[in-house]
């Protein structure tokens, strides 16, 4: 288990689950933990426990994990509703930044000298400390 994994599943246990798992529900957290967000997974567990569920569930341990699963579909749900906004700002800034970068550089191709010395296999860096050295104009324009 890795060392991450291995710190979620404590503070799950220990904050959030109000009995000892046993040796198969520990390995069933721990490969859910490979296959979801352990935020999300974490801000379920938090939410069951506090809400009325997680009272009644205090006396059936093993009806935790659907109890959690089920409002872990629901936050996926939710975020999912959101990725159209997301996408929408994510393509607006990267047009901003583009245009300004652009517009800094006065050339529509900013970026190509950089793109060919790494298409070449040299590092950024070495490429950079040149051209602070060099007379030529930024950018290879």
């Amino acid at each position: 288990m890795s060392d991450i994994s291995y710190e979620f599943l404590t503070k799950f246990f220990t904050d959030y689950l109000p009995f000892s798992p046993t040796p198969s529900q520990v390995e069933d957290f721990q490969s859910d933990l490979t296959l979801v967000s352990p935020y999300l997974l974490e801000g379920s567990l938090s939410e069951v426990k506090e809400g009325n569920k997680g009272q009644i569930l205090k006396y059936l341990p093993n009806d935790w994990r659907p109890a959690i699963f089920s409002v872990y579909n629901r936050k996926v749900a939710e975020h999912a509703q959101l990725f159209p906004v997301f996408h929408s700002f994510e393509n607006a800034l990267r047009s901003t930044v583009a245009v300004t970068l652009e517009q800094h550089y006065k050339h529509p191709r900013w970026w190509r000298a950089i793109y060919e010395e790494l298409k070449k296999g040299r590092a950024s860096q070495e490429y950079c400390a040149d051209r602070r050295r060099s007379t030529r104009p930024p950018c290879g324009l």
